[in-house]
């Protein structure tokens, strides 16, 4: 299928300079031609834009093609209203019948908005539907504000008791429209190619003039005067455009997205709003009852609307936050057992070899006796299920300012931040081989949880960390050795002692 070429800001200076310039010529043209022209003009338009419809509903599927399916319906429906209005003069709008295509352009009028909808990127987020009705309520109440200043006011007195209220019922489905369209104009993305605004910008340029074209026959005019048949003229050429470009996905805005060059769309119909009764209060000194309470409802939805996105703004900012959380945890934590890292060891011994106070530092290192043959016997579920519960035994056993870390596989060291000596040292050391040594049910059998540990002590004024632990582990080597499931501890540091002496206990 062809794919349209132009640009959505070109297709819309085409649409407009097309609708200007075929109200020029009408203006001028003889009144018995206008009408027949217009009416052929639109019919086979919106039957083009009907049969675009169609190709697009074919490589669709779900959503999408039920909305391009009623698109495509209220395409027809207007082609053939409009086919009908030129067949039969005695049928049209200006002749005061209601007659079958009228009821045809009416349900035109309903299908299309709901079209749109179905074909639309889904809000996902309950605040993001809040958002997008709140917004289409303050636009329609808006509009609805703006076409009583500027038209109703001045004909409804005119407009007989009888048809007011059919001309009502008209002229609020089509704000809803209209309110409808710019709130998805406002919402269209870059990335999708912006031919939902394309589709859209049909919608509104369409409600709009129909609110015209009623205005027109309330005060007698030529339906097709005040631009009425440029414009009409006008949407319809955007429907022919919207139905050759690619709609976007259902899928709603990507995460971190930005916004498209519309996004403000919204706040002109709002900000004219205010400019009318403005107006209204300084030529006539007050604002009439019906504005009034416009403008109040308005200032209520802006206020919610504004609540809702602070409320949604501080719900990201906390997200944000438990994201850097958790991004701060996993950089320093082990994510099987929950204990430190190489990471979080590092850091907690900087600040104790750092600091300006001397403080005497134990590293005990750990390693498993027999963690192989669990694995090998039980799996690997289980001897991850032995490394979680050691994770949760050290815990147990650790002073406040204590750090355990799993180095990797079944190693672990624990900093012991502040002890006495180190008698007191090996105190903590021999508590924790003792808390390790529980049996550990593992379904078929319990099987007893046995560690090799090497301990080393020094004055942080003294040595270093990387020699307290090069000394645990070489002590850890010498734990294995001696038979497994000991502590053994290396001699006290003394500054000027080049060699690593291991004191046995």
């Amino acid at each position: 299928m062809l794919q349209w070429t132009l640009s959505v800001p070109k297709s819309l200076a085409l649409a407009a300079v097309v609708g200007v310039a075929f109200q020029a010529v009408i203006t001028v043209a003889p009144a018995g031609v206008v009408a027949p022209v217009v009416y052929a003009l639109l019919a086979l338009m919106a039957g083009a834009a009907s049969v675009g419809h169609v190709w697009q509903a074919r490589e669709r599927r779900g959503r999408l093609r039920l909305g391009w399916s009623v698109a495509v319906a209220a395409s027809g429906m207007w082609s053939l209203a409009n086919l009908l209005w030129f067949l039969d003069p005695s049928s049209r709008p200006d002749s005061g019948v209601l007659s079958p295509a009228s009821y045809l352009a009416t349900a035109s009028g309903v299908l299309a908005p709901t079209a749109l909808l179905l074909c639309s990127p889904a809000e996902g987020r309950l605040a993001s539907r809040l958002r997008r009705m709140i917004d289409g309520a303050t636009i329609a109440a808006a509009l609805a504000l703006l076409g009583w200043q500027l038209v109703l006011r001045q004909i409804f007195p005119g407009i007989h008791a009888d048809t007011r209220a059919a001309v009502i019922a008209v002229l609020a489905g089509e704000l809803v429209a209209g309110a409808y369209a710019v709130v998805v104009i406002a919402r269209a993305r870059p990335s999708e190619g912006n031919s939902i605004a394309l589709w859209a910008s049909a919608l509104g340029t369409l409600s709009l003039f129909t609110v015209l074209d009623a205005a027109n026959a309330a005060l007698g005019d030529d339906r097709f005067s005040n631009g009425v048949g440029g414009g009409y003229l006008a949407a319809t050429l955007l429907l022919v455009a919207c139905c050759r470009t690619p709609l976007p996905s259902v899928s709603g805005r990507a995460e971190g997205e930005q916004p498209g060059p519309l996004r403000a769309l919204p706040y002109l119909p709002i900000g004219l709003a205010f400019t009318t009764a403005a107006h209204q209060q300084i030529a006539e000194g007050r604002v009439d009852a019906l504005s009034f309470w416009v403008l109040l409802s308005m200032a209520v939805l802006v206020f919610l609307r504004q609540f809702l996105q602070l409320r949604t703004i501080e719900m990201l900012i906390e997200k944000v936050e438990a994201q850097r959380r958790d991004l701060a945890h996993q950089a320093t934590h082990d994510p099987l057992t929950g204990l430190g890292n190489r990471t979080a060891l590092a850091e907690r011994a900087t600040a104790l070899f750092d600091g300006e106070t001397t403080r005497h530092v134990g590293v005990l290192m750990l390693d498993l006796d027999g963690f192989k043959p669990i694995n090998d016997t039980h799996g690997h579920s289980a001897g991850d299920k032995v490394l979680r519960a050691v994770a949760d035994r050290l815990r147990a056993q650790l002073r406040l300012d204590d750090l355990a870390v799993r180095l990797g596989g079944d190693e672990f060291v624990i900093l012991l931040a502040d002890v006495r000596d180190q008698a007191h040292a090996a105190e903590i050391g021999e508590r924790i081989l003792r808390s390790l040594r529980a049996p550990l049910d593992l379904g078929p059998a319990a099987v007893p949880v046995l560690a090799s540990a090497g301990l080393a002590v020094g004055a942080t004024s003294d040595t270093s960390f990387e020699d307290l632990l090069h000394r645990a582990d070489a002590s850890l080597y010498t734990a294995k050795d001696s038979g497994k499931n000991v502590l053994r501890m290396a001699e006290l540091y003394r500054a000027g002692h080049d060699g690593v002496g291991l004191a046995g206990r």
